[in-house]
């Protein structure tokens, strides 16, 4: 199986485990997300930190 190269802004295990108890639960109801909260933090601070070129 093929892993991922982390980007800079990918969290270490350590710190996902200290960020996740601070996000809301996900509801019961609805269909499951798309994206899980871990990656979308990744990738909002991926943005934040080095900008996005248009």
């Amino acid at each position: 199986m093929q892993t991922k190269e982390p980007y800079p802004s990918s969290f270490s295990e350590e710190e996902w485990a200290l960020i996740k108890g601070m996000l809301p639960c996900r509801s019961k109801l609805g269909r499951p997300p798309r994206y899980t909260q871990r990656s979308v933090l990744e990738g909002i601070l991926y943005i934040v930190r080095g900008g996005c070129g248009w």
